[in-house]
């Protein structure tokens, strides 16, 4: 899926010979200044580029101005690398009054309705980034005590889910209050940290395209605006191919046939474990968050393997050394494959893999009962079949 990626690259903007209505302005006041230089900034899809600068006069005044045909995104920086986010029309006369000492912080906008909202939805998601990095430094330290840790875990990953879950319904509500505004689409690929998006084209398909539908009525011809809807017309072919494939995948489905080496290399059948409940784990030594998941694993298999519950985990490792050893440093005392072919292993294809951790778990007659459990609720599920 197309992301909307920035980079830095040092081409300088020519303004076209529009006229005066297409001219915009951007000028402020910023106390207790001492002459700093500050950078006006385009962002694009693809690049950074930068429009034009002005350093601050004695009475801490500034202006920028341009002339541009289309609305777009730009960032207003000083010389310590911060920035005002910033979304600009044609013919916009803003006005920021700020500090330097709380430069991106603490300023106030006049003259752009569309860049408060971008204010506004920054302040609240470094809130969240905040506490999210709090979460962060005591899952940290919550690892000194591996008697506790289980808990801890638990918790915090209970914690984080509210505060994400909160913020993801603040998004929405904002994207429905502001449909027209191209805040929405910042609102669209907010990121929680790296390579943790907010909101996913897949699973949130809903809001992008809800978005898409109204930004391209207005703004047909912006590069963002064009990226997003080629991510959401490539999202809609995905789901339709996902929707295929989960026919074959469902709840009530015989689950595909795996027959692949273990560490002995020694070719071990799915199939050979009928008779009891399975999970068909999917995992690598290198995925963190199914290294997370795993302490649950040993304690749930330790509590139900006499009851006739199995493991089948099926690693996507691409060499056996690292593969081996995460399996003796978690302590995975249950059946493991892999053929050793990373995200061309042959169990991508036949169970739709697109991530892992993922998993499945079979009744006696190896139908699928449940797919993707982890922590609270597979440990619920495993209750509920085995009534202990």
């Amino acid at each position: 899926m197309r992301q909307l990626l920035f980079y830095l690259i040092p081409i300088f903007l020519i303004a076209g010979c529009t006229g005066d209505k297409n001219k915009f302005v951007v000028k402020g006041t910023i106390e207790n200044s001492n002459g700093e230089k500050l950078v006006l900034l385009k962002l694009t899809t693809q690049q950074i580029l930068p429009v034009d600068s002005a350093v601050v006069d004695i009475q801490g005044r500034f202006e920028i101005s341009d002339k541009i045909e289309n609305p777009g995104f730009y960032i207003l920086r000083d010389e310590y690398k911060r920035h005002i986010n910033l979304i600009i029309y044609p013919g916009d006369k803003i006005e920021i009054t700020t500090n330097i000492d709380n430069f991106e912080s603490d300023y106030y906008i006049e003259g752009s309705h569309h860049s408060r909202l971008v204010k506004d939805l920054i302040s609240k998601q470094n809130r969240v980034l905040e506490q999210i990095s709090a979460i962060s430094n005591e899952y940290e330290k919550s690892k000194n005590d591996p008697q506790t840790f289980l808990e801890s875990k638990s918790r915090l990953d209970s914690l984080y889910n509210k505060i994400t879950l909160d913020h993801k319904n603040y998004s929405i509500d904002f994207i429905k209050k502001n449909p027209r505004s191209l805040a929405s689409l910042m609102a669209l690929y907010q990121q929680l940290g790296v390579h943790v998006s907010l909101f996913d084209p897949i699973k949130d398909f809903e809001i992008f395209n809800y978005v898409d539908s109204n930004l391209m009525m207005l703004y047909p011809g912006l590069e963002a605006v064009k990226s997003l809807n080629q991510t959401v017309v490539e999202a809609s072919e995905e789901i339709k191919f996902r929707q295929i494939e989960e026919k074959k995948l469902g709840i009530g489905r015989s689950a595909p046939e795996i027959s692949l080496p273990d560490t002995k290399e020694l070719l071990v059948s799915l199939s050979s474990f009928k008779g009891k409940y399975v999970l068909v784990d999917f995992w690598a030594s290198w995925c963190n968050p199914c290294r997370n998941e795993n302490p649950n694993l040993v304690r749930l298999y330790r509590k139900y393997n006499s009851r006739g519950f199995e493991i089948y985990q099926v690693s996507l490792d691409q060499s056996k050394e690292p593969w081996v050893s995460a399996i003796e440093d978690d302590q995975l005392n249950w059946t493991q494959v892999s053929d050793l072919k990373y995200w061309n292993s042959v169990v991508v294809p036949l169970y739709n893999l697109n991530g892992i951790p993922a998993n499945y778990l079979l009744d006696k007659d190896g139908i699928i009962i449940a797919k993707d459990l982890f922590g609270h609720e597979l440990e619920q599920k495993l209750k509920e079949i085995f009534n202990y």
